[in-house]
């Protein structure tokens, strides 16, 4: 690198180049030597991921038939953590930053991923008090979070 850029100041002073073309090749080269997407996907993939933590203690629930499941959700390691948690199910691998893969007591798989915004109205209506002062959640979000797989 060091020579190229070194090429480019010679041309550059011996009136083979203008400034600007001298800038734009300047620029190009570092674009050129910078790392790309999958480099820095690597890097990313080598560094440690910490474990998702627990929620609750395990309830023995065993799972007997499901072939394969995927969910999108606001938050993944929430809802990983849940159905390990719940199920007994396993992480079987977990990028860190968008997507985990449960083994679901090896009869198939469950896809956690995000990419599903929360649900603005049901969080409104949950933070509203009810008539009797306490907080009521909104119509049908127990159901949906069933459904959807958010928790």
């Amino acid at each position: 690198m060091e020579s190229v850029i070194a090429g480019l100041l010679k041309d550059f002073e011996d009136g083979k180049m203008t400034r600007r073309q001298l800038i734009q090749s300047l620029a190009l080269a570092a674009v050129a030597a910078a790392p790309g997407p999958s480099a820095l996907a690597q890097t990313a993939a080598a560094a440690p991921k910490p474990p998702i933590p627990q929620t609750f203690e395990p309830t023995g629930w065993k799972t007997v038939w499901l072939d394969h499941i995927s969910f999108q959700v606001s938050d993944y390691r929430r809802s990983a953590a849940f159905y390990r948690d719940l199920m007994g199910w396993t992480i079987r691998n977990d990028n860190g930053t968008s997507q985990a893969t449960l083994n679901i007591n090896g009869l198939g798989g469950i896809i956690i991923r995000n990419g599903r915004a929360p649900n603005a109205q049901a969080t409104a209506a949950a933070a509203q008090p009810a008539a009797g002062g306490a907080a009521a959640p909104a119509a049908g979000a127990q159901g949906a979070a069933v459904a959807t797989g958010r928790h």
